[in-house]
């Protein structure tokens, strides 16, 4: 396990993912600061968000003037002005596309993705290099909360088959995946004989960790229970919003 570890950080330096482990790192030195000081510093972001929203996004500049809000006043109570805005729905995204540009945006490695388009038309929106290295690094934190460490086996319980790059995985993927000794199960549709599969593919991997969509890890907790099915897994934490349930039907 622990040539793994090595092997996988090394592999996330020489990938340059570097930074993605020092902001996690940030963080764990931050987690336990008095609430005061904590606070502070999340005053000091969101005030740093709004002004970047109000100085180069349209949209968003011309939501905070009509409810009042210049620079200054952003400053005085960034609070008030992030409540001023209204929520961001596949409506407005759609509606308003070219005016949620940043006028940045040349400066940054940025794409275009889409919602999974489960629920109707997919939504597109701009994502850059920025928000990639604090989604990983978010995964990296919550992997330390729930007591995992790099390199232990995780069985991955995905509904999404765009995410999971089912049967176009590139080199790069595949061994990254291999170093991160991880399993992913395509539970985009999920069969009787599906489930049954994933519960073997548990018993042989017995992972230390589940991450899993909520519905997904739902149905297999529940096949478990129905057919008093038991697994066979390395003290598995389940990583996802209200999880629980599987958690029992594991124990």
């Amino acid at each position: 396990m622990g040539a793994r570890v090595s092997l996988y950080n090394g592999w996330m330096r020489l990938t340059g993912r570097r930074p993605q482990l020092e902001l996690c790192q940030e963080w764990l030195s931050k987690q336990f600061l008095p609430a005061s000081e904590s606070g502070r510093a999340h005053l000091e972001s969101l005030c740093g968000i709004l002004l970047h929203a109000f100085q180069h996004v349209a949209y968003y500049r011309d939501c905070l003037l009509r409810a009042g809000f210049d620079d200054n006043e952003i400053r005085n109570d960034p609070v008030a002005a992030l409540g001023a805005l209204p929520l961001l729905d596949k409506r407005i995204l759609r509606e308003h596309f070219e005016a949620l540009k940043s006028d940045d945006l040349a400066s940054r490695n940025w794409h275009v993705n889409t919602s999974g388009g489960s629920t109707g038309e997919p939504a597109r929106f701009i994502q850059d290099s920025e928000y990639h290295l604090y989604g990983m690094a978010g995964k990296a934190l919550f992997d330390v909360w729930t007591g995992y460490k790099a390199g232990e086996p995780r069985v991955i319980l995905w509904g999404s088959e765009r995410d999971l790059l089912v049967g176009r995985e590139t080199v790069k993927a595949r061994v990254g995946r291999f170093l991160r000794n991880e399993v992913p199960l395509n539970t985009f549709r999920m069969s009787e004989q599906d489930l049954r599969h994933f519960v073997d593919v548990i018993n042989e991997v017995r992972p230390v960790q589940i991450t899993a969509y909520v519905e997904s890890a739902f149905e297999l907790a529940r096949r478990l229970i129905m057919d008093r099915h038991t697994v066979n897994h390395g003290q598995a934490q389940a990583r996802s919003p209200k999880v629980d349930y599987l958690g029992q039907a594991l124990a």
